[in-house]
């Protein structure tokens, strides 16, 4: 369900690179889920997904303050409700009234595929084309 493919890169590596290991976390949640593992590890795998995507998150926006990214607002705002949604399902599978479901996971792969095809496919351009202005990046993960 969540398999990275080469058309999903925007050019910039270090993005790339965290893409990928989104991608790779969200196939454990996942693979999870069709093995019957247990809610408890479920709930494990999945937060440690959104911790994940947070922490990318906040490499991307400041890549695209240091470059001076004309979309950082419209890209940011999409950061913030992704992360809004992700937070109330977390609320709803610790409290029990709902169970991590494939929906969830099709909810993810679509918002990450689609996210990444467009928004990040933007934010690659500008970044390639900025490439000299930017500082080092650490990779994540």
């Amino acid at each position: 369900m969540f398999q990275w493919r080469d058309d999903f890169g925007i050019g910039v590596p270090e993005i790339d690179a965290q893409h990928n290991t989104l991608f790779r976390t969200a196939e454990e949640v996942h693979k999870a889920l069709l093995g019957g593992h247990g809610q408890d590890i479920l709930v494990k795998v999945f937060v440690r997904l959104i911790a994940y995507t947070r922490t990318h998150f906040a490499a991307e926006e400041k890549l695209m303050q240091a470059s001076g990214y004309p979309e950082y607002e419209r890209h940011k705002a999409m950061h913030v409700e992704f992360t809004a949604k992700v937070k109330q399902f977390c609320r709803d599978l610790n409290s029990g009234r709902i169970p991590l479901t494939a929906a969830l996971l099709k909810f993810l792969e679509g918002w990450l595929a689609e996210h990444i095809c467009e928004a990040d496919r933007r934010l690659g351009i500008h970044l390639r084309a900025k490439s000299q202005l930017l500082p080092p990046v650490a990779r994540i993960g």
